[in-house]
């Protein structure tokens, strides 16, 4: 029952967010004819600046929120839940507002005005999307997902390619389609119903706050690896080689954002699994790590030649010296995923402070190697330092967690997934599509016959069990 719970949560999320993940495919190319290495690396940062100054203002409290939500059984007590959490949203905004518009005007900010509402509605679809998935609404979030996913295309196509908006069209079209799946998800949950002025509860805004303030500098450090190489190599190197890095970074992201949709199942599974006995729980977790680690290798084995095809007809000119890049930033994107597969465990456990601790060290092997690689590697320092800062953070977390919940990994399993996954590496340099094309039917087979295992048929089997059921 737990695997079929997991599997289900899986599919529903996948069908919401694939949509609006493969959408970052199908316009990348789109970006690289219509836009200038300068203009795409400018948005790019601006974009990913939001990460490091969101927490400050929201407070994180949309996690915390989420988390809390699942110890609510009653409708007043979700109500008082949400309530709260909206308020200190609203308050967050205000200061956000007071500190933003002054600083922007001072330096003449281009983009301030469309910038500042891209913030705003950006996190209240955040707030929405956390209060659908935890009021259990999975099947709304995912159409609200593909929702999302036509109006950005749609507005996408009209703002940059007909009006010829640019980069200001890349903003504009992300927050048209902000608001409309928020307004969609708002009506679909009738979220009106649990927010209440007299619901707002000092103690609830307390709780909330104590639960989430570790998570604050763990998102920044988190920010740090994941984004701070753009602007060493923005501060050493200029706009153009930022552009550059941005498509080089584009597919890998993709990976990571397809892995996060298992971690959006993963973490309600864990968050329901950590209450129940101690044996069972450490086996269920070790046995999903096993299986997800085996997954991630499988995966990037097929990406890799897809993406050097991929690459080759649908990349602009400009934008080709990317492609060298991009095996190294996949590896940085699954090490990514299986730091952030341990970090699901303090989460689960309420022992945030091992999220923030475990981030810092490791945003601070990324900063100081960042220094070091990225102004003689460039583009290669960037992938480096974070290979390095993410190895650190995943073997890091491994042994923390395992004082948390007494987790056993079966190694073994993953040196196949492993090998396959360095023989793409390998041949994704070799310009030539029938090569690529044999690498794809290769990890496919290969994938095939190694998820034969007596594991894998058991939950195949609890699978089919339960779409006959």
């Amino acid at each position: 029952m737990r695997y079929n719970r997991l599997f289900k949560t899986t599919g529903i999320y996948l069908i919401g967010n694939f949509a609006s993940r493969f959408l970052s495919i199908f316009l990348l190319p789109l970006y690289t004819i219509y836009l200038s290495p300068e203009d795409f690396g400018i948005v790019d940062i601006i974009i990913s600046i939001v990460p490091l100054i969101g927490p400050v203002f929201t407070l994180q409290i949309t996690d915390s929120m989420f988390r809390l939500m699942f110890d609510y059984k009653t409708y007043r007590d979700r109500g008082i839940c949400i309530s709260s959490s909206l308020f200190i949203l609203f308050c967050g905004g205000l200061s956000f507002a007071l500190f933003y518009f002054p600083l922007s005007f001072y330096y003449n900010f281009r983009y301030h005005i469309s910038f500042f509402i891209y913030f705003i509605c950006h996190y209240l679809l955040i707030f929405v999307q956390k209060i659908s998935r935890g009021l259990s609404h999975n099947v709304d979030y995912a159409v609200s997902g593909v929702i999302s996913s036509f109006v950005h295309i749609g507005f996408n196509a009209l703002l940059i390619v007909s009006l010829g908006l640019g980069a200001r069209g890349m903003i504009i079209a992300a927050t048209i389609s902000f608001v409309t799946t928020t307004v969609f998800l708002f009506i679909r949950i009738n979220l009106a119903q649990y927010i209440r002025v007299r619901w707002i509860d000092i103690n609830e805004i307390i709780r909330q706050i104590k639960y989430s303030l570790p998570l604050i500098p763990n998102v920044i450090c988190w920010w740090v690896l994941n984004v701070i190489g753009k602007y060493i190599l923005l501060f050493f190197h200029g706009e153009f080689i930022t552009g550059i890095l941005a498509v080089a970074t584009k597919l890998p992201n993709f990976f990571t954002s397809i892995s996060s949709v298992f971690m959006l199942a993963w973490e309600e599974s864990a968050i329901m699994e950590y209450e129940s006995e101690l044996k069972s729980c450490a086996q269920y977790y070790s046995v999903s790590f096993s299986h997800f680690i085996s997954f991630i290798l499988a995966i990037l084995s097929i990406l890799l030649p897809i993406t050097r095809i991929y690459c080759t007809y649908l990349i602009g000119h400009r934008y080709q010296a990317a492609i060298q890049y991009i095996p190294l930033f996949y590896y940085a994107a699954g090490l990514n995923s299986v730091a952030a597969l341990f970090g699901s465990i303090y989460t689960a456990s309420k022992k945030t402070k091992g999220a923030f601790v475990t981030t810092f060290i490791s945003s601070l092997v990324c900063l100081s190697a960042g220094f070091i690689f990225v102004p003689y590697l460039r583009i290669l320092g960037v992938g480096l330092a974070n290979i390095l800062a993410l190895t650190i953070l995943s073997t890091i977390r491994f042994f923390s967690v395992k004082k948390i919940i007494p987790i056993n990994i079966n190694w073994g399993e993953n040196v196949c997934p492993l090998l396959l996954c360095l023989l793409a590496s390998l041949l994704y340099y070799v310009e030539s599509m029938p090569v690529q094309v044999m690498m794809i039917l290769t990890s496919v087979i290969t994938i095939y016959n190694r998820f034969q295992t007596s594991q894998w048929t058991k939950v195949q089997k609890m699978i089919k069990d339960k779409i006959r059921s």
